[in-house]
């Protein structure tokens, strides 16, 4: 039996009940490094006037939920001190998104995903959060992405002079539909193993249509994935906009790869989700 700790953490799209996690306690010059953070953040975004925020933590996030929720709240509270009202994009939208590209909530957590997704929820602007640490959580931040350019406008980070120490409990987020697992963190001592490719090649020459060889495709496509228990990929869905047929040989070619599925502390195999990368190289 695997034993999850399930993090919690307050975002539109996606919550997660909480069973034992520490809620660290909060200290004056911590609440003042988000605030100042939430504050430049707030003044870049007044700046390019959004009518929709995506507003999303990324995966370390979970680490230490109470830190991006103060950090989220922050944001939105210097936003209207800054008397910007843009609409934040909630749950049900990003949950619809995520399902019309075959994504679980739980592949919400991952950066190309959000970006993948924001032109879709009609997002002027993406807004993600993150924790640092090293080992110890010493910092936070936020970028802001401009959606319809498909660029960065602004990364500000705010390091932390009080470090905060989390527990070496592993982090596994369950998605409670599927019962496929995101490895959040684990450390070396916990006996967990991700999963690893055994035997994962590269499209064969065969795989590629008359049509296809002649764009002279050459680039990496990112997926997203299920390695199942038993070590096969299932559930696959291709982030960003390609040629169907590309798109298509690259789901035929991961679902023929094998791996050594993620182990548990038990021992026992689990299906857990990860992103996974298929190189095309037509000359």
């Amino acid at each position: 039996m695997i034993s999850y700790r399930k993090a919690s953490i307050a975002v539109a799209f996606i919550v997660f009940a909480s069973s034992g996690g520490t809620l660290m306690s909060q200290t004056p010059q911590r609440d003042q490094a988000i605030d100042r953070l939430a504050e430049v953040s707030a003044d870049q975004i007044s700046t390019t006037h959004p009518k929709r925020i995506l507003l999303s933590p990324l995966q370390n996030c979970l680490r230490e939920r109470s830190i991006c929720t103060q950090l989220e709240t922050a944001l939105q509270n210097a936003l209207g001190n800054v008397a910007a009202s843009p609409k934040f994009i909630g749950r049900a939208e990003v949950s619809r998104a995520l399902t019309a590209h075959r994504l679980m909530e739980i592949d919400a957590y991952d950066d190309e995903v959000l970006r993948w997704i924001a032109s879709d929820l009609r997002a002027d602007l993406l807004v993600t959060e993150d924790l640092m640490w090293n080992p110890q959580i010493n910092g936070l931040s936020t970028e802001l992405i401009d959606v319809a350019k498909e660029q960065s406008i602004g990364k500000y980070t705010a390091p932390l002079v009080d470090p905060v120490s989390t527990s070496d409990e592993p982090v596994l987020v369950k998605d409670e539909e599927s019962g496929v697992s995101l490895i959040v963190f684990y450390p070396p001592t916990s006996g967990i193993k991700v999963p690893t490719c055994d035997s994962c090649p590269a499209p064969s020459f065969s795989a590629y249509s008359d049509e296809l060889r002649r764009t002279r495709f050459q680039s990496v496509v990112r997926l997203r994935a299920t390695v199942t228990a038993e070590g096969t990929a299932k559930q696959i869905a291709v982030i960003g906009a390609l040629n169907p047929l590309i798109a298509e040989s690259a789901l035929d070619t991961v679902r023929q790869w094998q791996f050594h599925p993620a182990i548990g502390a038990d021992g026992t195999p689990f299906p857990t989700r990860r992103s996974v990368e298929v190189s095309f190289r037509l000359q």
